[in-house]
């Protein structure tokens, strides 16, 4: 089975490196307070989180996804040029290749670019699950961040 991919550009209004540091290093409670009613927690399980071989796990509201949880494991940084990778490592994902899934963000001015990697048929579902929710939490953390000046600076 050959890897599937797709890339979106999520437009966004806060500066790179404020983002990153909502989103990648305090992401674990920023997308609590961003999307209460989506995510239930999120821990930082090894390290910290950003850094390489550290590990996340979200919890999600029964009922929001066809998962309950996802973690993921860094695999690839670079935290001056704003660029995560992690391979998803667990979730209740039936049916998926839970562990076969990739994502790529790089944080940029007005932008960060998602890039989701899986093994799959180009048609999974799952995948446009993915695209939707990273898409989702990132839009409302940079509201969030926006609407709360004094927090995220650098």
């Amino acid at each position: 089975m050959e890897y599937q991919k797709f890339t979106e550009d999520i437009v966004v209004k806060v500066p790179p490196k404020r983002l990153w540091l909502a989103s990648v290093k305090d992401g674990h409670k920023s997308s609590v307070k961003s999307v209460p009613h989506k995510v239930a927690k999120a821990v930082d399980e090894s390290g910290n989180f950003g850094e390489l071989g550290s590990v996340r796990t979200m919890h999600f509201h029964k009922g929001v996804h066809p998962f309950d949880f996802l973690s993921g494991k860094v695999v690839e940084v670079d935290q001056e040029k704003l660029y995560l990778k992690l391979q998803v490592t667990d979730g209740n994902l039936e049916g998926t290749l839970s562990n076969s899934y990739i994502v790529t963000l790089h944080y940029l001015e007005g932008v960060v670019k998602c890039t989701v990697e899986w093994k799959g048929p180009p048609q999974s579902c799952f995948p446009q699950d993915v695209k939707e929710f990273l898409s989702y939490v990132i839009k409302n953390i940079d509201d969030h961040v926006l609407a709360n000046e004094h927090e995220y600076k650098y």
